[in-house]
């Protein structure tokens, strides 16, 4: 192989055999490498990935699809084995581990560049560029995402493709024709998006054939290299049906909208520009070298290996298009191969047009445009980095302060998130399976809100326990944690960006809750936003408070009611009657679009009160205590109106709520 590739690329054995994987290795220590910093546990995955490869070393944890989430994962699982076996529930070993992962990968592609070129320069760009891609800090720098090990998977499995279409030896073609095939496999069991893979080889022959060399032969080791991946693909499909309980996966089940498709592109675009940049410059320096080939076979077999590369990346990127929501972690893999195929492809375009007046020009204006991108990247990349490590090391600390001073029956409410959300289920698990608390964790989102989940929500999180919105209620006791943070940019970051949340809930309310402990940590960034200054440095910041609550015999709950106050056609509030005061006092705001409206107030099926309000305006109704049943104890009220509206469909803003009243408890 590497004699025949050497004749096509004019190479020059040199010490950049050694040279190149060293500059990779700096920008990954640079780069990747400070991930495993203070490295901590956040609130999306990590918890549950770590007790699931605690579990498998206790045998206690089969390898099987996961239930609700159609999804069958094994090889991903069993790679987080590796550092709980070394390192046990250490965050660091667990980032560590991944960066190893992302540095093998900038290698391999270090390798594929230098094989197809025989050009240390472009070997070195394409390692340095996949490093500093805008994907790879947001995805590298939390955990429990497995298109860190699926791309390296693929990588693997192109570099044994790479061997078996330039090798003759029939004993070395059987090697590489395994490794395609189990590193495929490897792959689709890490992430299922890479059954794209199965157009790669398809993708290679196409482009064989249709080249003015023509080599059948060429084109009958790309079939089998698509026979190979495409059986890879079908042995796992194969086990996950055969391992599937008997479920609905409702997760990976949505109705495709049109709607949906356009914001996921116009999130991308917004996004990660320079993903779709180096996509399309790819495909624009593809076309630039296929007008300037020529018969020679292996610059033509060299052209069919990046057309194939390409494909993969825009198979896979268009696939996420059709997802129900985008994260920019998404385009780990589109991103670099893009790169790749952009510096393979531009080498062989600057080589083949030397002479060209064009050339020069042509040139200057790629160089500029792609430093502009990179400098996005970068951008982009550090506020990510940031922003999840900040958010991660509080959360962490949080958990930690809670565990070391709460006692049993002392349970911890999450205040921004409601019971059937990730952040409470992942920190239960947390504390129960992986420390040993058996303490409680909730989110109690919806105790303030009243809001109950929409019918999207209720699908996506299917399996969630249903809790009682009593069981929700704070009690004396509780721990309640607030995180306060400040996440200026627009760019979007899974569960953690934009963001602004200052004040707590428990301050708003006046809550009788102690302050047991607090910590921020800021930073600065360099932000793109959607207001003038459109680019700024700005702070980014996240903290957490946590509380302790005291007397809680007073606390409203409502449900149906929204946090400024609105209600549409019914709301109820848990009230506790007040001791020597003879009424409960509520606040009503009456709109305009609703009059004359009318309010019914009930307790239990006993209407207890009505209003009538012919004009717009603040009113005031009382109800009588003694009419509440129960001295000692909560009691529902049920709040009932004829009419609502919906702003927006009267042009009077953009809420497109339906309303009926405004609604309020006076202290």
């Amino acid at each position: 192989m590497k004699e025949v590739l050497a004749a096509a690329t004019k190479r020059k054995d040199s010490r950049w055999g050694i040279i190149l994987p060293v500059m990779t290795f700096i920008t990954w220590l640079i780069c990747i490498l400070p991930s495993v910093y203070r490295a901590s546990f956040g609130f999306l995955d990590d918890p549950v990935l770590v007790i699931q490869a605690r579990d498998f070393l206790l045998g206690e944890a089969p390898l099987e699809p996961n239930i609700g989430l159609g999804r069958f994962q094994p090889v991903y699982k069993l790679g987080k084995v590796i550092p709980y076996l070394l390192w046990g529930a250490s965050p660091a070993g667990f980032y560590f581990i991944q960066s190893l992962l992302v540095l093998l990968s900038g290698l391999i592609i270090v390798r594929l560049t230098y094989i197809f070129t025989g050009s240390a320069v472009a070997a070195g760009i394409a390692g340095v560029f996949f490093l500093t891609g805008s994907p790879v800090y947001e995805t590298a720098y939390t955990l429990g995402k497995s298109e860190i090990p699926a791309l390296m998977f693929f990588l693997l499995a192109s570099f044994a493709a790479v061997s078996y279409l330039f090798r003759a030896e029939q004993q070395k073609s059987f090697a590489a024709a395994l490794g395609v095939f189990a590193f495929s496999l490897g792959g689709v069991w890490t992430k299922e998006t890479l059954m794209s893979i199965a157009a790669f080889g398809i993708a290679g022959a196409a482009m064989a054939y249709c080249l003015p060399s023509r080599e059948r032969s060429w084109v009958y080791r790309w079939l089998h290299i698509a026979g190979l991946e495409i059986f890879a693909v079908f042995i796992a499909r194969l086990v996950y049906y055969l391992l599937r309980p008997d479920y609905s996966p409702l997760y990976t089940t949505y109705s495709l909208e049109i709607s949906g498709i356009w914001a996921n592109f116009l999130y991308y675009l917004q996004q990660t520009p320079d993903v779709v940049f180096f996509g399309l410059a790819s495909v624009f320096a593809m076309i630039i070298w296929h007008r300037l080939l020529t018969v020679e076979m292996t610059e033509g077999r060299i052209y069919s290996f990046a057309f194939a590369l390409l494909n993969i990346g825009w198979v896979y990127f268009l696939g996420m298009l059709f997802w129900r929501w985008g994260n920019g972690y998404y385009v780990y893999i589109p991103s670099a191969l893009f790169q790749m195929v952009f510096i393979i492809s531009g080498y062989y375009v600057m080589r083949s047009a030397r002479a060209c007046r064009w050339l020069p020009a042509l040139a200057a204006i790629a160089a500029i445009v792609v430093i502009i991108f990179k400098a996005y990247g970068l951008a982009y990349g550090y506020y990510a980095a940031i922003s999840q490590r900040i958010n991660d090391r509080m959360y962490y600390e949080a958990m930690q302060q809670y565990a070391a001073m709460a006692k049993p029956g002392e349970r911890l409410l999450m205040e921004q998130w409601s019971f059937f959300e990730e952040p409470p289920q992942e920190s239960q698990a947390l504390m129960q399976q992986l420390w040993g608390k058996q303490a409680g964790v909730h989110g109690i989102l919806t105790y303030f809100t009243g809001a109950v989940p929409t019918a999207e929500q209720a699908k996506t999180y299917l399996g969630q326990e249903k809790i009682d919105r009593y069981t929700l209620t704070p009690r004396e006791g509780d721990y309640i944690l607030f995180m306060p943070g400040r996440n200026p940019a627009y760019w979007s970051i899974r569960g953690i960006a934009p963001f602004q949340d200052e004040q707590s809930r428990v301050e708003k309310n006046k809550m009788n809750a102690t302050l047991k402990a607090a910590n921020q940590i800021s930073a600065k960034c360099l932000i793109l936003r959607n207001q003038i200054p459109f680019v700024a440095v700005d702070s980014v910041y996240r903290g957490y408070r946590l509380y302790q609550v005291g007397d809680v015999k007073h606390m409203t709950q409502w449900r149906g009611r929204s946090e400024d106050g609105w209600i549409a056609g019914e709301a109820t509030a848990a009230i506790m009657p007040r001791e020597g005061k003879p009424v409960v006092e509520f606040a009503v705001e009456v709109p305009q679009a609703t009059v004359p409206q009318k309010l019914s107030i009930f307790a239990g099926n006993d209407l207890i009160a009505h209003e009538t309000y012919t004009k717009a305006g603040k009113y005031k109704v009382l109800v009588p205590t003694d009419k509440l049943a129960g001295k000692d104890r909560l009691v529902e009220l049920r709040f009932v109106v004829d009419k609502t509206f919906i702003p927006k469909d009267l042009g009077i803003n953009e809420d497109t709520r339906r309303l009926g009243i405004m609604l309020t408890e006076i202290q």
